[in-house]
């Protein structure tokens, strides 16, 4: 049974699945000072990513959507 919430957003959702089969691994980008935010750098953390390279900025986390 799976059981969330989960590191959200797609290399996210990769590097965690990384840390879980054992490899070393890091994550570099930026979160929203918020819940949701939180939540996704504590599960990586949790489940073995370096989180060091992640910035939290002052705003809330946002999706951003582009289109080519």
């Amino acid at each position: 049974m799976l059981v969330g919430p989960y590191a959200s957003a797609a290399p996210a959702i990769f590097i965690d699945q990384v840390a879980k089969v054992g490899s070393p691994c890091a994550m570099i980008g930026c979160v929203g000072d918020d819940d949701f935010g939180a939540l996704n750098v504590e599960r990586l953390r949790a489940d073995g990513v370096d989180v060091s390279g992640i910035a939290v900025i002052k705003t809330a986390t946002r999706k951003r959507i582009r289109y080519l």
